[in-house]
């Protein structure tokens, strides 16, 4: 009587709309005398109301009408009548339900195809950004929120894309999982928990057997990893950048110099210190920067500069330079003696002897025993004696230096030769000449200047000379003038230059003077400078040499027609740098994810007779195992099950003291 009464109160409920539902795995629950909504007389249903009418079916099958009998014909009614209404009874048709565009959507892999390229389009767009800002400044980053945290953003919308994707994937997987085969139930479980989470996926690696789902799994697991990768991805490093700042980076260079007013008449250079000569002319300038060349090893640079700097272009500026030699086999082979005994010097009656350099520079002396001794010596151009004409300036000065060793010499007790005597003599010739220098990749670090690339090229014969008066001067009258000589045909790209010829003078005068040339060790009156060329060696002397002429250069630097070049100053900045290795797992999983779907894809047509489930709880709870162990379900599709959950159901309670 129950079950009739249930079936026909069920029908009755169909009429009217009430649309109880099938249940999952029976027509009706069993009945329970304690729960309130049963007693003993009346069978009042448990409120599983749908909210529409949509539901055409009982727990048999589909019902394409009911009957328009009263309540009370329909409850006396056989069973059959239930089922198979009076012919003479008009019916009522029910129109079929139109699928949503979620069921329809929910049916075909178009969300998870859809789902999958938006991930891909994040890990683009990140690559994308990534790859325009690598190297760059932090500055130039000037969205509201930090680099980092925008590569965090799009990463976790990338993975969780991509994991929705994933998931599905393994969702479906646990019913393609049961197709012509039986496995253990559990597999069921198992591969739900993977598609739920990592630790389900690695139970369903040494659980479930390897298949196409597995690469979900392997995704499912090493997504933990990639928060830790992220944090890696961009870099900050320290760095300068060189930008212009008025003032703060300037190098002078002039192709043009003459000290004009700072010529004094009458005062010349005499052992290093200002003498009286009415026939010459000084100028402090040239003489400061040609001694401290030859006594100072450093001296200020000539440059402005607040911080590091580099100037990026290439600048022309006039000034000196020399080139050595060691002669020593032509100047001995030069030894004459006054009274020509060349061959055997007698030890009580030394000849005075000389000693002359290819370039014609003479060394005087009296052979005698015992220490060392060295000589300086110099011959040059001179405005008062020669002619501009004469004048080349790859020839501007000649000095020559000789060192003597004469420790193992006795003329006491032995007559000796005098060429073997000299053989621990070394003669070292060098030539001054006047150049232009194109400096390149200029710097100036920690208080150094570093000039990167240096190019001198000589010049040679004068182009040309004007007549330079003072300015108190009107007519060419005065007593005093001088000759500004030109070069302009030494090559098309270094411009026009221009020096004084009093003040080449004075350089070429400084070279013979007392303060610079004379002896020590050969009877000379003068030492000269020779204390600061060391043992006389090439190496020595090439140094000193130099030392002067770039002490000249950066004087006329600062003294001549100075031209400012305007640099680039260092500013400490940071740098964005991309580590791509930190990238590797977040496009390894990218690439995974996508190779997972199209697995899915593949297994699907191959099993066209498996519902697509996916990750739907109400297919898992409308499913059941017969005994003959056969997993189904009477729902027919996902328009069914979409109907079904809209039913309202409330949690069946055990009764009290009841096993929970």
């Amino acid at each position: 009587m129950d079950d009739q009464y249930s079936r026909q109160q069920w029908v009755l409920d169909m009429r009217n709309d009430l649309q109880t539902p099938p249940l999952p795995h029976d027509i009706r629950p069993e009945r329970d005398t304690n729960r309130p909504e049963w007693d003993d007389t009346e069978y009042t249903p448990i409120q599983l109301q749908s909210d529409t009418n949509t539901l055409e079916q009982d727990g048999l099958g589909y019902v394409d009408h009911v009957t328009t009998q009263s309540d009370s014909d329909t409850l006396n009614a056989p069973d059959q009548d239930i089922y198979h209404a009076s012919t003479t009874t008009p019916s009522i048709v029910k129109p079929k339900k139109p699928q949503s565009a979620w069921t329809r959507l929910s049916t075909t892999w178009w969300m998870e195809v859809l789902t999958i390229f938006i991930s891909t389009g994040f890990m683009i767009g990140l690559l994308a950004i990534l790859a325009s800002f690598q190297n760059r400044l932090t500055t130039e980053w000037t969205f509201f929120i930090s680099i980092n945290a925008v590569v965090a953003i799009v990463i976790t919308a990338a993975r969780a894309t991509l994991l929705a994707t994933v998931s599905v994937c393994l969702s479906q997987e646990k019913w393609n999982h049961f197709n012509n085969r039986a496995r253990r139930l559990q597999d069921l479980n198992i591969i739900d928990r993977a598609s739920r989470g990592p630790l389900g996926s690695i139970q369903m690696l040494f659980s479930v057997s390897w298949g196409v789902a597995t690469v979900s799994a392997v995704v499912m697991i090493l997504s933990l990893l990639t928060d830790s990768f992220v944090q890696q991805v961009v870099s900050f490093q320290p760095g300068n950048i060189y930008a212009h700042q008025d003032g703060s980076a300037t190098f002078g260079h002039a192709v043009s110099y003459s000290s004009g007013l700072n010529f004094n008449w009458g005062r010349s250079v005499h052992d290093g210190i200002i003498s009286l000569n009415e026939n010459d002319a000084t100028n402090p300038d040239l003489e400061s920067a040609f001694f401290r060349g030859i006594w100072q090893t450093s001296w200020p640079s000539g440059v402005n500069c607040t911080s590091n700097c580099t100037w990026d272009q290439s600048y022309y500026t006039i000034g000196f330079s020399n080139t050595c030699a060691d002669v020593t086999k032509e100047t001995l082979a030069s030894l004459q003696c006054s009274d020509n005994r060349t061959i055997t010097l007698p030890y009580d009656n030394p000849a005075p002897c000389n000693l002359t350099t290819p370039q014609g520079l003479h060394f005087p002396f009296v052979p005698n025993s015992g220490g060392s001794a060295m000589a300086i010596t110099s011959i040059g151009w001179d405005l008062g004696t020669n002619s501009t004409e004469n004048l080349d300036g790859r020839s501007l000065s000649k000095s020559a230096f000789w060192s003597w060793n004469r420790n193992d010499i006795d003329l006491i007790s032995m007559s000796l030769h005098l060429k073997p005597m000299l053989q621990n003599s070394t003669v070292v010739e060098c030539t001054s000449s006047i150049v232009v220098y194109k400096y390149s990749n200029i710097s100036f670090i920690s208080n150094n200047l570093n000039i990167g690339a240096s190019e001198k090229t000589p010049l040679g014969k004068v182009s040309g000379t004007t007549t330079m008066l003072p300015p108190e001067c009107v007519s060419n009258n005065c007593f005093w003038a001088d000759t500004l000589l030109w070069w302009n045909n030494t090559s098309p790209e270094i411009p026009h230059i221009s020096i004084s010829g009093t003040d080449l003078s004075i350089v070429a005068r400084l070279f013979r003077s007392q303060a610079f040339s004379g002896s020590v060790g050969l009877g000379s009156q003068s030492v000269g400078s020779t204390t600061a060329f060391g043992n006389g060696s090439l190496e020595s002397v090439s140094g000193v040499l130099d030392n002067i002429a770039q002490s000249l250069t950066d004087m006329i630097r600062e003294k001549g027609a100075v031209q400012v070049a305007q640099g680039l100053t260092s500013q400490a900045v940071v740098y964005m740098r991309v580590q791509w290795l930190w990238l590797i797992l977040p496009i390894a999983l990218q690439v995974f994810g996508v190779l997972a779907l199209i697995g899915a894809l593949v297994e699907r047509r191959q099993t066209k007779d498996v519902p697509l489930w996916k990750g739907s709880a109400l297919a898992v709870l409308y499913h059941s195992v017969d005994k003959d162990g056969v997993l189904g379900t009477r729902v027919k599709d996902l328009q069914e099950l979409e109907d079904l959950g809209m039913t309202q159901v409330m949690l069946e309670k055990k009764s009290d003291g009841a096993d929970p």
